[in-house]
């Protein structure tokens, strides 16, 4: 594994996703792609989580794994990156992807200055470790830990609890802000919470598992700390209290052993704990503790011991031990206890055994004699009487031997308990030999008894050792003091058994605590030393990282063997630093520096150090000890910190668009190009806030200020935000700007870089686009002139759509479509109005020709209608018109119109013309329409064969109509983008059946107008249907009335005793108007102005006003509302040929009875006509 290497380029900045699955996890998900590329050749997806993390991370993630769905775990660590450690921000959550259970992973790569700030955090662990390891005892200890916690978790309530045995813990020591609150929580709890020692016991297992955990736990909350003391009420008052966010604890362990807990109380708005460097830090403290408590043991146990050796003579002579399941085969070597059996009796005669205390011989036996061995236990009630005999002589007895003849009356017998202590734990048993004294007739007697042939008794007892009862007591005696040697002799190897134990397990402890404090030393990052206080720095230990560091073995360092470690430093710190320790050490204070060292291959590396003095009983410093760890990466880190500074302030100041600095809402630091943008200095500038640079108002009505505050937070909710705004300048002008916020986080604080780029003139050409569009809506009007005017008209437009093809890339492909949509009917208008000029032309060549005429400019007037509305829709002027709308009698409308548009061989399907009962609501009919024949028109140009079917379904109070075709089909990706303006799902069909991509985005936008809903459902091949819903009021239902739906029947009307007044200065609408009235038999009169409107009205008469809006001196509104304010019951149509300015609801305020849109066609004139003109 490599060290911390330079960030690769494309790590800067990055985050990381994996997804791992499986027992034990494996990724199964990297992106980014590119960032896998360095990774460990063998980190690919289906890896193990070693390829990318250390040992204890894969431990800790697959552990977290069996955490229930939902559970999240955030960490800092570092990932492999080829052979470099990279920081990373962890963050896993458990997760079921797909059905399967996974664990989700995102790492964000720590910065190089995140690093340097972890760099000194692990310096502080490796200060911690030195600090925990130079205290006297365990309250020193407990209070450098505290000190060292409170450093990091400033703001957080941080206290220890210690335990010397496993029934209670009891608060040792807690910083400044938890002894702050120590007189409320007195008062409040009613009880001194340092005099309060926890039961164990009344933990909960899983909490107390959480308190013993080597790593830093979630406590659900203040309740489990007290282990239920104080009640959950209670507990949440106090958390409240004292704004506790959160509660973590962490458990000093050290080799299973349980010392204490660590618990940290965290408040509001303070900073999230850092868990490895807790850990770290707990777990030097822990190792110290351990180490403190077992040099304690040891110097009880050697106190003990040298008690034991002082009263091992009294041991020896007055056992107070139970020697407990200890038998004599394991107190002696039975082949030697054998060879002295047989010694005995050999010396004395008789016969010997060994037995343990339930009569179980031990021993073989000695000098048994042929008559009790093979005569008399051959026997059943022979056997039986001398294992009776054993078990009397065989009792425990310190007094003494027992002596006694055997149930013959003639042999003696006899015994000597050996014990440990008051344990019986054998006897040594003699006998088989003839009282001198005997009576012959006793022994023939017994012989008989037992049932032992007398002449063989008799001959065996010849061969029996004769021997006075004197001598025998005497030899018992003997017997007596051997056993109680034995018994010595016993507890004398069992003292001794235990004190070579007790040795062993001094020596084994005392090799683990070296061994440990080797490991602490090789595993600390650098070099842990122990030197003279003199000028070289004479080292008397060095650990293995000394090589590492300086490129010098620890026994080439020790003692100055091969170089002092004075010389590594570089000249010019030697007398510098000698110099300030000294005067700290006198101070008894801890040393800490930063200077250069020379390594062995020559190369020049920065180190930290941090040391103390060793003093003895009279406070003369006798050694110093410290750590040295190799800070060249830091230095190294904190170099391209300041040169990625400057090239910061470099690229801030160079930048052509306008940077700023925005530091608690007010600008800190600009550009020149800011104050060029200004026009102004930079003190007008600095420290001034975002909208006092800013209009009162933005263009959409907000306060400048308040809407600055919603920018910023949106910058600082997703880590950046771009937007358009309007500033002024000091002089008063006003100017846009593209302004984009970037958040930085610099020492828990968030600033904000701005840069604003100058968009003024794109802002004007939106405006000009605008104006485009305007002007566009209006072509209606100029459609409507002469041939050569229509002409004119087409090319401004051609001139309009060439502008607005430079102001915007969508819209000017919008408007070349616009264009061809526009030249085609124009081309069939302009080219067979024409060819009726043709001198001689047929009548049905003539016919032909006109209609033709009619169908493109009916395509040209659909095509200007769409443009109209769209206008109408992005200004806002969409109205709707509720009145009484029949279902029946729509379908049956739009049947008869889709009829007439159908050019293919296609069904049309309206499934409720059938129905029996109608359905009338309330609604605007026209709209509706609009949007029916659109969908309508659509289905049945793109389906080449098959059916289009439409209708309406009706329940709780919605009405949902479809439009369903059988044609090409669109794919879901398209379904949103087919009701964005301009946008067509294929353009090659679209160019085949024409159409300008706005049609279903203005559907889309009157139905939402009208409180509804629009959607497709459809795939490719398989056709489409259209839906849309809309609520409704539903204000009648019954038998449906029948339509024919016939709209071609020409009425004829009879008006030759009217006269109309037709109101309208452009020569060619007048004309039009006569010609489509001429067959009515009217009477016509013209006014050229609205002035001259008035006086004829007033003067003639007239049954019926044709009021044009647009014409000089006076406009159709003010004309109208004087002749109806002398003539209220004259009727007044009003005609016009603007759409955008929402000509209907001002002609009725102005007192007109009805209103037709140009192009007027003649069934429309005349039905609105017969309105008025009734007999």
């Amino acid at each position: 594994m490599g060290s911390r290497g330079k960030l690769p380029d494309i790590l800067k900045n990055k985050r990381i996703l994996m997804i791992a699955s499986g027992i034990p996890l494996k990724i199964v998900y990297i992106s980014p792609r590119d960032v896998s590329n360095f990774f460990d050749k063998n980190a690919l997806s289906g890896s193990d989580l070693g390829h990318f993390f250390r040992e204890d991370v894969v431990n800790k993630l697959n552990g977290f794994f069996h955490q229930p769905t939902g559970t999240s775990l955030s960490d800092t660590t570092a990932v492999k990156f080829r052979d470099t450690l990279i920081p990373v921000k962890l963050e896993a959550e458990i997760a079921e992807i797909g059905g399967v259970l996974s664990m989700v992973i995102h790492l964000e790569v720590v910065s190089e200055k995140r690093v340097v700030e972890s760099e000194n955090l692990l310096g502080k662990v490796s200060a911690a470790a030195i600090s925990f390891h130079s205290s006297a005892d365990e309250k020193e200890l407990y209070s450098r830990l505290i000190d060292t916690i409170s450093s990091i978790v400033k703001d957080d309530y941080v206290f220890a609890a210690f335990t010397d045995d496993l029934d209670q813990l009891r608060i040792e020591a807690y910083n400044d802000r938890t002894k702050s609150i120590l007189p409320l929580t007195r008062e409040f709890l009613g009880f001194d919470p340092l005099e309060f020692a926890l039961p164990v016991s009344g933990i909960d297992e899983s909490i107390l598992f959480l308190f013993k955990s080597e790593k830093l736990a979630r406590i659900p909350s203040f309740f489990e700390i007290t282990g239920g003391a104080i009640d959950r009420p209670t507990s949440a008052v106090i958390e409240k209290a004292l704004e506790i966010r959160s509660i973590y604890g962490i458990g000093f362990t050290q080799d299973q052993s349980y010392y204490g807990a660590l618990a940290i109380l965290c408040c509001n708005g303070s900073p999230e704990v850092p868990h490895d460097i807790i850990e770290a830090i707990v777990h030097q403290a822990s190792y110290a503790i351990h180490r403190i408590r077992i040099n304690k043991a040891l110097k009880i146990a050697e106190l003990k011991y040298q008690q034991v050796l002082n009263q091992r003579i009294n041991i020896l002579t007055q056992p107070e031990w139970e020697p407990g399941e200890l038998s004599f085969n394991d107190l002696f070597d039975l082949d030697e206890i054998q060879r002295i059996q047989d010694a005995f009796s050999n010396a004395t005669g008789v016969a010997s055994l060994i037995t343990d205390a339930s009569g179980k011989p031990i021993t073989k036996p000695s000098n048994f004699c042929h008559l009790c061995e093979h005569i008399i236990r051959k026997t059943e009630k022979g056997r039986a009487n001398c294992f009776y005999s054993d078990a009397v002589i065989g009792r425990q007895n310190t007094g003494g031997p027992i002596v006694q003849p055997c149930l013959s009356g003639a042999l003696w017998d006899a015994g000597a308990s050996i014990n440990v202590g008051n344990k019986h734990i054998a006897s040594w048993l003699i006998g088989q030999v003839l009282d001198d004294e005997a009576d012959p007739g006793k022994l023939i007697e017994y012989a008989m008894e037992i049932g032992v042939d007398q002449k063989l008794y008799m001959d065996a007892l010849k061969d029996v050792r004769r021997m006075s009862k004197n001598q025998f007591e005497s030899i018992a005696e003997s017997l007596f003091l051997i056993a109680n040697q034995l018994s010595i002799k016993a507890l004398h190897n069992i003292q001794q058994a235990r004190e070579l134990a007790e040795r062993k397990r001094i020596e084994t402890e005392n090799a683990e605590i070296q061994r440990r404090l080797e490991t602490l030393m090789g595993n600390l990052p650098g070099m842990a030393y122990r030197c003279k206080n003199d000028k070289l720095w004479t080292m008397e230990f060095v650990s293995k990282g000394s090589y590492q560091l300086t490129g010098y073995h620890p026994e080439e360092l020790t003692g100055n063997r091969v170089i002092a470690f004075n010389d590594l430093i570089v000249k010019e710190s030697q007398e510098d630093l000698w110099m300030k320790w000294q005067e700290i050490l006198a101070n008894r204070s801890i040393f800490t520096d930063e200077y250069q060292i020379k390594t062995a291959d020559g190369r020049l590396k920065w180190v930290w150090e941090q040391g103390c003095g060793i003093y003895d009983a009279e406070g003369n410093i006798v050694a110093l000890e410290g750590l040295i760890i190799d800070n060249t990466s830091r230095k190294e880190a904190e170099q391209r910190l300041k040169e990625s500074e400057l090239r910061f302030r470099m690229l801030f100041e160079d930048s052509e668009d306008a940077n700023l600095i925005i530091e608690d809402g007010i600008f800190i630091d600009c550009n020149e190009a800011t104050l060029r943008l200004l026009k102004t200095t930079r003190d007008q500038v600095v420290m001034r806030k975002p909208f006092q640079l800013s209009p009162p108002f933005q263009p959409d009505g907000q306060a400048s200020a308040k809407k600055a505050v919603k920018m910023i937070n949106a910058a600082v909710r997703n880590g950046s935000h771009r937007f358009d705004w309007l500033h002024r300048r000091p002089d008063g002008s006003d100017f846009w700007v593209e302004v984009v916020l970037t958040i930085i986080r610099i020492d828990r604080k968030n600033i904000i870089y701005t840069t604003w780029r100058d968009i003024t003139e794109r802002k004007q050409s939106d405006q000009e686009l605008r104006n485009m569009n305007e002007k566009l809506a209006r072509l209606n009007h100029e459609y409507l002139s002469l041939n050569d005017e229509i002409a004119r008209k087409n090319e401004a437009l051609n001139i309009a759509i060439n502008k607005a093809e430079e102001s915007d890339r969508l819209k000017s492909a919008f408007l070349a479509n616009m264009s061809h949509e526009i030249r085609t009917p124009m081309n069939g208008i302009l080219g067979f109005a024409e060819l009726l000029l043709t001198p001689g032309l047929p009548h049905n060549d003539m016919v032909s020709f006109v209609e033709i005429i009619n169908t493109c400019s009916a395509q040209l007037m659909a095509l200007i209608n769409d443009i109209i509305d769209i206008s109408k829709i992005e200004a806002g002027q969409i109205t709707i018109n509720k009145g009484r709308v029949s279902l029946k009698k729509l379908m049956t409308e739009l049947y008869s119109i889709a009829s007439k548009i159908q050019f293919r061989k296609v069904e049309l399907v309206a499934p409720n013309l059938s129905d029996a009962n109608d359905i009338v609501v309330l609604g605007d009919d026209i709209r509706l329409r609009q949007v029916l024949i659109n969908l309508i028109n659509n289905a049945i140009k793109f389906t080449k064969k098959g059916s289009v079917e439409f209708g309406y379904i009706s329940a709780g109070g919605v009405v949902k109509m479809f439009v369903k075709d059988t044609g090409i089909g669109i794919a879901p990706e398209y379904h949103e983008l087919i009701f964005k303006r301009f946008r067509q799902v294929n353009a090659t069909a679209s160019r085949e059946q024409g159409g300008t991509g706005l049609g279903l985005a203005i559907s889309k936008a009157l139905v939402e107008q009208m409180g509804g809903t629009i959607w497709v459902v459809s795939a490719p091949g398989m056709g489409s249907t259209f839906w849309v819903e809309i609520p409704f009021q539903e204000m009648e239902s019954g038998i449906a009335e029948s339509y024919s739906g016939s709209v071609n029947v020409e009425i004829s009307y009879n008006w030759s005793d009217k006269v109309i007044l037709i109101a309208e200065d452009e020569d060619a609408n007048f004309t039009l108007l006569k010609m489509l009235l001429k067959g009515t038999g009217c009477k016509i009169l013209r006014a050229f102005n609205g002035k001259e409107a008035v006086d004829m009205a007033l003067d003639a008469k007239p049954g019926l006003v044709l009021m044009d809006i647009k014409m000089p001196l006076m406009n159709g509104f003010e004309a109208t509302r004087l002749i109806k304010s002398s003539m209220p019951d004259l009727p007044v149509i009003a005609q016009t040929a603007y759409a955008l300015s929402d000509d209907r609801p001002k002609a009725l305020a102005a007192g007109c009875d009805h209103y037709i849109s140009k192009p007027i066609s003649k069934k429309a004139l005349l039905s609105a006509l017969s309105r008025y003109l009734k007999d």
